[in-house]
């Protein structure tokens, strides 16, 4: 009986024992098990954070990329406005200067005009004073050369009319020399 009693006291504490080793393990399990759900959940919500982090990068990064797309845009329209302004500023210089050498290429012509009809008109007054000049001294030479023809024609009729009252002087004395 007490081998008896033995037996079943060692079946039911090898049976407890056994049960607290399956609890024991169960509990172990579940440990494991909630361990492993926290780590997912810790993994999840980590990944979740990176994720968040990572939009909020890519946000941060996409707004400094459009601000200083922004920037670069506005400076380009700056200096493009300013080009524009430029161009136009040294076209109405180019247009004012050309206005001028205009006005002064129109000057030029009317005082080279003027010079040229103050030459001709030199040139004409000239021309006249050479002529009236070259017809005063053909005058002269001919009213000298008609006086040196009206003196050789009074000395050669003057010539004549010695020679002739010569010769009647001589025959009227040969006649009166013939007549006595």
């Amino acid at each position: 009986a007490l081998l008896q009693e033995d037996k079943q006291e060692r079946d039911r504490l090898t049976a407890d024992t056994k049960k607290m080793m399956d609890e024991l393990r169960a509990r172990k399990e579940q440990d494991v098990q909630a361990e492993q759900k926290k780590m997912e959940q810790e993994k999840a919500a980590a990944i979740a954070k990176f994720q968040k982090e990572l939009q909020d990068l890519k946000k941060e990064h996409d707004a400094k990329l459009q601000a200083e797309k922004k920037r670069c845009d506005d400076e380009t329209a700056s200096a493009k406005a300013k080009l524009d302004e430029q161009r136009k500023s040294e076209q109405a210089r180019l247009q004012e200067e050309k206005a001028m050498l205009d006005v002064r290429l129109e000057e030029e012509k009317k005082r080279l005009a003027d010079a040229h009809e103050s030459a001709l008109k030199a040139l004409r007054a000239t021309a006249e004073a050479n002529v009236t000049r070259e017809q005063q001294k053909l005058q002269q030479q001919l009213q000298q050369q008609q006086s040196n023809d009206m003196d050789a024609l009074k000395q050669s009729m003057q010539s004549r009319k010695d020679e002739m009252e010569a010769a009647l002087s001589n025959e009227m004395r040969e006649r009166r020399t013939a007549a006595e």
